[in-house]
C-alpha cells in the first residue's frame, strides 16, 4: 500500500537507506540543492541513471552543478517554451521492474525539500504496485531526459552570474516585505478608530 511521508525527517532516511539497497536510482526535480540527501546521493553517484534536474527560476544551486559537474547521468532542463515549467518531483530507487521503490510528491532536491519545508510525498513500492506504475515513471523520465541537455563550464558560469542576481534581487525582496509588515503593523496599532 502507498505510504503518505510527512515527516521530512523519515523522507530523508529513507531516501539514504534507498541509496544503500538498490542498484540504481533515477529522479525528476524541480530544484537541486546541497544537503545531507545530496551528499548521500553524491556517495552513490555511480548509481545514478538518467536523472534531470531544473534551473527555471534559478533555484538549482550552483554546488549541486558543480557537485556532480563530471556525471553523464545527471542532465538539466536548460529552458522550454515560455509558459512551461519543469516542475515533477520523482525519485525511483530499483534493481529491476519487480524490486523498486519510489518517492513521489511535492519535495525538491534541496534542504527545504528535504528538511525545512512543509511538504507531502507518497511511498510506492514494487511490494504493493505493478509493473504498469514502474513503467510510467520510466517512461516520463525517458521524455524528460530527451528535453534535457548535459551542463558545460560556459552554461555554469552564465547561470551561477544569474542565480547570485536572483539569490539578491529574493534577499532585497524578503526584506522590502518584512519592512512593509512592520509597517502595516505599525500603522493599525496607531491609527484612530
Amino acid at each position: 500500500m502507498a505510504k503518505v511521508i510527512i515527516d521530512l525527517n523519515e523522507l530523508s532516511n529513507s531516501f539514504k537507506d534507498c541509496c544503500k539497497r538498490f542498484s540504481y536510482v533515477s529522479f525528476l526535480t524541480a530544484w537541486a540543492g546541497d544537503h545531507e540527501v545530496v551528499s548521500c546521493l553524491d556517495e552513490y553517484r555511480t548509481k545514478i541513471v538518467r536523472s534531470v534536474v531544473g534551473l527555471h527560476f534559478y533555484q538549482t544551486s550552483p554546488n549541486f552543478i558543480k557537485r556532480f559537474l563530471d556525471v553523464e547521468n545527471i542532465h538539466y532542463i536548460k529552458k522550454t517554451a515560455s509558459t512551461d515549467i519543469f516542475h515533477p518531483k520523482i525519485y525511483l530507487f530499483y534493481n529491476n521492474s519487480k524490486e523498486w521503490r519510489a518517492f513521489v510528491g511535492s519535495s525538491n532536491l534541496t534542504g527545504g525539500g528535504f528538511s525545512r519545508n512543509i511538504e507531502c510525498n507518497v511511498a510506492l513500492s514494487s511490494d504493493e504496485e505493478s509493473c504498469d506504475v514502474f513503467n510510467s515513471f520510466m517512461t516520463m523520465i525517458e521524455t524528460c531526459w530527451n528535453l534535457s541537455e548535459n551542463m558545460d563550464e560556459e552554461y555554469l558560469e552564465e547561470y551561477e552570474s544569474r542565480y547570485g542576481e536572483c539569490v539578491f534581487s529574493h534577499e532585497v525582496n524578503a526584506i522590502a516585505v518584512g519592512c512593509q509588515s512592520l509597517l502595516n503593523g505599525w500603522t493599525h496599532r496607531n491609527t484612530l478608530p
